[in-house]
């Protein structure tokens, strides 16, 4: 039995490519369902790139407060938001691990925000190579930040709420 074939020039070179368009067409919208149904989904899950907690699971609170006491505060240059925008320092006061945690930025009274102060270990002073002021390693005189959270855990791990900092006042 013979197949049937386009008998004119014009059907024979249009079949084919009215054949390819279609196809396309078919395999566009079958992917144009999926990325509907899937953009659609409601177990979507927000990616956040900011920070939001601080945990320092891996040294107990009492060591910590100790490793700060020794060696000056913890500072994380660019620890909330990136880029610097919100550098803080963790500094611990007195005697007792569970109290006395306390927040403070790393930008110096009115300095420009991307002057962010270091540790002087030698001199155990914090200091900025854009700014004369020097400031003691416990923060005074620095921004005091507010969290809503500073709270030691059941495992004795120091956790700082870092979602709300502001300005302490």
């Amino acid at each position: 039995m013979r197949r049937p074939t386009l008998q004119s020039p014009v059907a024979r070179a249009v079949a084919p490519v009215a054949g390819g368009i279609a196809a396309l067409a078919v395999i566009g919208l079958a992917l144009w369902g999926a990325a509907h149904v899937v953009s659609s989904s409601q177990n979507v899950q927000k990616t956040n790139l900011f920070v939001e907690r601080f945990f320092k699971p891996e040294v107990p609170v009492d060591k910590l407060a100790k490793l700060v006491a020794k060696d000056g505060p913890l500072l994380f240059p660019s620890l909330v938001g990136g880029a610097e925008r919100k550098p803080i320092g963790i500094g611990h006061v007195g005697d007792d691990p569970l109290k006395g945690w306390r927040v403070f930025s790393l930008i110096p009274p009115g300095a420009a925000g991307d002057c962010v102060l270091g540790l002087d270990r030698a001199a155990r002073r914090l200091a900025a190579p854009c700014s004369p002021a020097t400031f003691p390693e416990d923060g005074t005189g620095l921004t005091v930040l507010a969290v809503t959270d500073v709270t030691i855990d059941p495992s004795g791990r120091l956790v700082i709420d870092l979602r709300n900092l502001v300005p302490a006042g």
